[in-house]
């Protein structure tokens, strides 16, 4: 399974999203916009389409450099899967476009320098891509 998740990076700062609390996989916590990507799509367009389906936004890449990770899924209905997740650079291709969330699965968004994101109660797998990142998110 191939997850693409994008720090979304406008003006100097990181766009975050929380989940729903009524979420079963990390409920309430802040993380990066993205997910699984569809074998249809492939990964250029996919990490895109991810972005755009949560936020509204329409993004391109900013490097490509990127983070990722590969783990095999201990629980759920993916259980024993592998997965590979990879967090890009993006912004937005309209810096005056505004964020419209897919409020199923998110209900808040901000807009948050790299400092200040640290602080805020994020999915292990951003925390660790922010740390992994971290010169190329100031």
């Amino acid at each position: 399974m191939l997850v693409a998740r994008s720090f979304v990076i406008k003006n100097g700062k990181l766009l975050l999203i929380r989940r729903v609390e009524s979420d079963s996989h990390n409920p309430g916590l802040w993380e990066c916009p993205g997910g699984k990507i569809d074998e249809r799509h492939g990964f250029p367009y996919g990490r895109m389409l991810e972005v755009m389906e949560e936020t509204g936004l329409l993004v391109e890449p900013v490097s490509r450099i990127s983070y990722v990770e590969n783990y095999v899924i201990p629980d759920g209905k993916h259980a024993g899967t592998s997965c590979l997740r990879v967090f890009s650079l993006m912004r937005p291709k309209n810096e005056y476009a505004e964020v419209e969330l897919n409020e199923r699965e998110h209900d808040s968004f901000v807009w948050v320098t790299y400092p200040e994101m640290l602080k805020y109660d994020l999915t292990p797998e951003v925390r660790n891509a922010a740390k992994a990142l971290s010169d190329y998110l100031f």
